[in-house]
């Protein structure tokens, strides 16, 4: 798959619901995130070619810590960047351990 790089914002902060004791809050966006949700479907249509069961949720975020409470949706200045390369990492779930696999160059 071929893709060109693209731009990326986000536009606000809020918390996920999760069930532990810890809420992660995250930066979200809707409009700064449209190239990535385009990027998102084209390579989730690419894995599902070749086997892949591709769960069909998707919420752009980064998470920038796990908090001891919730917080509603809150708007912010946009933080944005260009998105010049995908990273495959393999995270460990409960070990905060993340391994790169891949990286690929977006042209």
């Amino acid at each position: 798959m071929r893709q060109q790089s693209f731009p990326l914002a986000l536009e606000w902060t809020q918390s996920f619901a999760h069930d532990g004791h810890y809420q992660p809050f995250v930066m979200c966006g809707e409009d700064g995130t449209r190239c990535l949700k385009h990027f998102r479907k084209a390579l989730a249509e690419e894995m599902r070619k070749v086997g892949f069961k591709v769960s069909p949720g998707f919420t752009p975020h980064v998470t920038l810590l796990w908090a001891d409470r919730r917080v509603d949706e809150h708007p912010m200045l946009p933080v944005g960047w260009t998105a010049t390369d995908f990273v495959l990492i393999e995270s460990i779930r409960g070990r905060s351990r993340h391994t790169e696999l891949g990286r690929w160059c977006l042209h």
